[in-house]
């Protein structure tokens, strides 16, 4: 996390008036009330706190005392945010990253029938997610099926699903067990079907760390995952702040979901932009969407202080992923894009941003002649 906020430091206009203190809390909440007795802390304009509620809570106290903000990057369950004005949650509660993948999955599959699958003889460790869609689902007279079956999906468990129709599948959990045992029929399924698009899957967060066979099973399937990140998608801004990395610290960044590199590098070119927007004042509503991560700060459901209100969509297909809100498409190639759009290339929904020397999509955008499934787009430069 250190590592990648000091590359965003370096990338910092010249003059930037900020200063960087880095200081060891030895995970202890006595050590940080030494350290929030030092002079120079009462000076500081924003403090990112550890992955510690008590000490989470303690920072806070002290930020509404000295007017500084508090940046909580790492707890997402501590919610002082709610009655705190001085406070930044980073992470966008569960409720609220449940609400706002409800809102997509009611938009983008509006020509859909949901299909939730229960395995009856697993636990359903997304039941309650499941249980909020099928409450919206239901307020908008909206139809769906449900199917349950035992260990492994079978032909005849979908054998009365209309193979002209189009559904979009919803499992019950979210284990990488539990995903096995339903995509081999679902496939079989997809094949059968004379329109490719007409079955699709929608699925959770931890779907976004599985690679190999069953990775490309959900691209077949066009599966859509809601996520606190984006996860996957390389540009040319990744790219060279990769090689920007190892040639800093003569290693390539941590893998893991999120990276942290990534996350430090995010969170701090947030605050430079901030600053430098606004005439050297840290400003939280500013909007970032960064490599990784988009900070929306916003007061949701009555909070005081600041919530990030933001989730992404990642498409299972290498190089897509959709932030959710502001409708923002990256692909890497005319591939990727038609896998992508499915029709949906609307040019009021989407913005669609182009890596420089992808000439072939470029000229397709420009001069409108794109077959991406039918619909013109306008381009804007």
């Amino acid at each position: 996390f250190y590592k990648g906020l000091l590359v965003a430091l370096n990338n910092a206009p010249e003059n930037a008036p900020i200063n960087i203190k880095a200081y060891d809390t030895a995970d202890s909440l006595a050590r940080v009330k030494t350290l929030l007795e030092r002079d120079e802390m009462a000076q500081m304009d924003i403090i990112i706190t550890p992955n510690n509620s008590q000490q989470i809570n303690l920072i806070a106290q002290f930020c509404k005392e000295n007017d500084c903000y508090l940046l909580n990057a790492f707890d997402v369950k501590n919610n002082c945010y709610e009655t705190d004005s001085n406070v930044l949650q980073t992470l966008i509660p569960q409720q609220q990253m449940y609400d706002k993948a409800i809102d997509f999955f009611i938009s983008e599959y509006a020509n859909y029938t949901p299909v939730f699958l229960k395995n009856l003889e697993k636990v359903s460790d997304k039941a309650q997610f499941v249980k909020q869609l099928k409450s919206r689902l239901d307020a908008e007279n909206r139809k769906y099926r449900e199917i349950n079956y035992n260990d492994v999906l079978t032909a005849e468990n979908i054998a009365r699903l209309d193979s002209t129709k189009s559904y979009v599948f919803v499992p019950l959990s979210a284990s990488r067990s539990d995903l096995s045992d339903i995509m081999y029929m679902l496939n079989a399924f997809h094949e059968s079907c004379p329109d490719s698009s007409s079955v699709r899957l929608f699925g959770y967060p931890e779907w976004v760390t599985f690679q190999g066979a069953i990775k490309e099973k959900l691209h077949k399937l066009n599966t859509s995952i809601y996520s606190r990140f984006s996860y996957g998608v390389e540009s040319p801004v990744k790219e060279e702040l990769d090689r920007e990395f190892e040639r800093w610290y003569g290693e390539k960044m941590m893998q893991a979901i999120p990276q942290q590199g990534l996350l430090g590098y995010d969170i701090m070119m947030y605050i430079i932009n901030s600053i430098y927007e606004n005439d050297g004042n840290f400003v939280p509503e500013n909007k970032y969407e960064g490599v990784q991560d988009a900070f929306y700060f916003e007061h949701i459901n009555g909070a005081v202080g600041y919530c990030n209100n933001v989730i992404y969509i990642n498409s299972a297909y290498e190089n897509c992923m959709k932030l959710f809100g502001t409708s923002y498409w990256y692909s890497k190639n005319i591939i990727g894009a038609k896998r992508c759009f499915y029709g949906k290339n609307n040019s009021r929904r989407y913005n669609i941003h182009v890596p420089a020397n992808s000439t072939t999509l470029n000229t397709l955008l420009i001069n409108n002649t794109s077959s991406l499934v039918g619909a013109t787009i306008t381009w804007k430069k």
